[in-house]
């Protein structure tokens, strides 16, 4: 049987209303995915959808989440974009970043860490039980408001 890559977690993404904090700067950006499918590398497709500047991605990385918010520091790896550290996404662009080899089982949870040298806008979000939810990435990646203001302290 061949490998091939599937979706294994996402969601929409909506233009929210703007009601708080545009921009995030010098800052790392943490969420988690809980894991429907084992396996044995990731590539991620970040969205800058509704941006209307550039945004980078200075450095990215994933790990398994051990616990509460700890990272089990052996099972890690870096997400690079075409073999580069960062990547740069167009205003109304996204990126694809490079596999990224970690072997995982389903149920586990992951932890992606986002860091942003440079100014980012915030313009990209999910409809979570009817409420909008301001953040940062991915048609199929989701942090919450609290993650945000958490990463803003």
């Amino acid at each position: 049987m061949s490998d091939h890559w599937i979706a294994a977690w996402g969601l929409p993404i909506a233009k929210p209303p703007r009601t708080c904090a545009e921009w995030v700067h010098d800052t790392t950006v943490r969420f988690t995915m809980l894991m429907t499918v084992p396996g044995k590398s990731l590539k991620f497709h970040f969205s800058n959808l509704f941006g209307e500047h550039e945004a980078t991605i200075s450095r990215a990385s994933v790990s398994v989440q051990t616990e509460g918010s700890s990272i089990d520091v052996c099972r890690f790896a870096a997400i690079t974009f075409n073999g580069a550290e960062s990547g740069t996404m167009a205003a109304g662009e996204g990126i694809v970043s490079d596999p990224a080899d970690l072997v995982y089982e389903a149920g586990e949870t992951l932890t992606v860490s986002l860091y942003f040298k440079d100014f980012a806008q915030l313009t990209t979000a999910h409809a979570n039980s009817g409420e909008f939810i301001k953040k940062w990435v991915a048609e199929r990646i989701l942090f919450t408001m609290q993650d945000i203001l958490q990463a803003l302290e």
